[in-house]
């Protein structure tokens, strides 16, 4: 939520996370209120998140690495961390969005309709490509 967008009553609190390695984690406010409620602090529940400063990269060049399909090879990039598969759909036609995954023909520049496989770090456009 917006800081700005917090009504009065709100305190904003940064978070240091210096010295704290890149993972999950779980983060709980303890309210503490004013008149009746004072002496009974109330503990919310649990939001979990995830510190991630480093991007994902590609690890090597994508496949086929001569950049020539020849019958058999693998289409395929491989990211250094997994990635988030719900996240990544196939092209469908131009104008492309981020996120899109397409196949296209290099000559004529046109979208191929090839299946899209995502697993744990890697994208497979076209594991059903046939030439």
């Amino acid at each position: 939520m917006p800081g700005d967008s917090l009504r009065g009553g709100f305190t904003r609190i940064n978070w240091n996370t210096v010295g704290l390695k890149d993972g999950p984690y779980g983060m709980r406010a303890l309210a503490a209120c004013t008149g009746d409620l004072a002496a009974i602090p109330v503990c919310l529940h649990i939001i979990q998140g995830r510190i991630e400063r480093e991007p994902r990269y590609l690890v090597s060049l994508p496949q086929p690495s001569d950049g020539v399909y020849q019958l058999g090879d693998e289409i395929s990039f491989t990211f250094n961390k997994n990635i988030n598969c719900d996240k990544v759909f196939q092209a469908t036609a131009p104008p492309l969005v981020q996120n899109n995954v397409g196949l296209f023909d290099a000559t004529s520049n046109q979208l191929i309709d090839v299946a899209i496989t995502c697993f744990e770090n890697k994208i497979t456009p076209g594991s059903d490509f046939q030439q």
